[in-house]
């Protein structure tokens, strides 16, 4: 007798299913804490084509490429190379998959169990979508009902059950498997990469029934012991979690492999990012934005309230400068005028008021021309704003 590799496949899945179920006699003894629950039904039907990416270094575009056409595509990311990058993510998963799928060579996708061979470009897996028969798109050939329930043990573990009942709309071929498949929505690795429903288990299911309308009340898990090698815990903070139900067709020829897909969002409200954790900032932002409003208006006042200070050389004498002032919005006390070394003032200019909206005019006189440029510094109390020293540069009357 002849058995090929899809054989050896199944027979394998099957004593997985056999050794998990014993392995789990003894964890309903653990204490449990309901984190979250959620309702399944037909509205967790997917119908998008399931398009499986399997990472390789140096295609970072292809992911981001693909997280953008989640309009169009349901995209889970294997990360195949994990292991050998030194990542504490895992792709034990990953290789068992793309094993059963004769992927050898990375990246790869695979659409709806199908190699993609085309160009890693928008426009061509569009086109390659486009062109799927109605035998190579998902039937949604199943019914499934139930809740999806997150609990944590305690001992600080945690535990997926799902307890469902499933119905086939039509008779499903021998070999249908249904595959759990945790993603965690938005994950970011050591090397700041980021990857867009990362599969962190994937679990294989059999024991139901394959009949039309033939309903099967199931009751899988996904352990502790698998979510803790997979990196998941569920109290920390992020963009959330979900179960994928995706019923392959493992001895599919020409027709799809997919069969029928359902997306469950998980909601540990541990998990998730939520508002109440940007509201506690609000208070802050506000505070920030009186203060720089404040800050701007100050700013601004403080502008229309300087003098506007000019100087000119008297045309009769070059010794002679002509300083005008004028007052804006604030009266202005004249206090001191001096001259930058080597320009000496000759006497000494008198204090002055000048009140607001007004202008006045005087000349100073320096001791002696000089051939580079003077510089006057004016000393002012300005109301409400107190002191301030105004600076004037002058080219010498001999440069002109």
């Amino acid at each position: 007798m002849r058995i090929n590799k899809k054989s050896i496949f199944m027979i394998c899945l099957f004593l997985v299913v056999i050794l998990s179920n014993f392995a789990s006699a003894e964890e309903d003894l653990v204490e449990l804490q309901e984190l979250s629950r959620t309702d399944v039904n037909t509205e967790n039907v997917d119908s998008r084509p399931l398009v499986e990416f399997f990472f390789a270094r140096g295609y970072e575009n292809v992911t981001e490429m693909l997280g953008g056409m989640d309009d169009i595509v349901n995209t889970i990311h294997w990360r195949i190379d994990a292991e050998q990058e030194g990542l504490d993510w895992p792709n034990d998963d990953a290789n068992i998959r793309a094993g059963q799928l004769d992927v050898f060579e990375f990246p790869a996708i695979v659409i709806n169990g199908e190699l993609y061979s085309g160009e890693f470009s928008e426009d061509s897996i569009k086109s390659y979508i486009e062109s799927l028969d109605s035998a190579q798109r998902i039937p949604s050939a199943v019914e499934v009902e139930g809740i999806v329930q997150v609990a944590e043990q305690s001992d600080g573990l945690f535990r997926v059950i799902m307890d469902l009942n499933m119905s086939p709309r039509s008779d499903l071929p021998i070999g249908t498997t249904a595959n759990l498949i945790l993603t965690e929505n938005y994950a970011i690795d050591d090397f700041g990469r980021s990857a867009d429903n990362l599969v962190r288990e994937w679990k294989p299911e059999t024991g139901f029934a394959l009949q039309q309308n033939n309903t099967t009340d199931i009751y899988w898990t996904l352990t502790d012991i698998h979510l803790e090698a997979a990196g998941v815990n569920f109290n920390e903070k992020s963009r959330g979690w979900q179960i994928q139900i995706v019923f392959f067709n493992e001895f599919a020829t020409e027709e799809t492999s997919i069969l029928s897909v359902h997306r469950i969002e998980l909601n540990p409200p541990q998990n998730q990012i939520e508002l109440t954790d940007f509201l506690i900032f609000i208070p802050i932002l506000i505070a920030m934005s009186l203060i720089i409003i404040v800050i701007l208006r100050s700013i601004n006042n403080v502008d229309e309230s300087l003098p506007e200070i000019s100087a000119s050389w008297k045309d009769s004498d070059s010794s002679r400068l002509i300083i005008t002032i004028i007052a804006q919005t604030k009266a202005i006390q004249l206090n001191k005028v001096s001259a930058e070394a080597p320009w000496k003032i000759q006497g000494k200019v008198k204090a002055m008021s000048i009140g607001k909206d007004s202008r006045t005019s005087f000349e100073i006189k320096f001791t002696k021309q000089l051939d580079q440029n003077v510089v006057i510094k004016i000393g002012l109390e300005i109301e409400d704003l107190g002191e301030w020293t105004q600076t004037i540069e002058m080219p010498s009357k001999q440069r002109f």
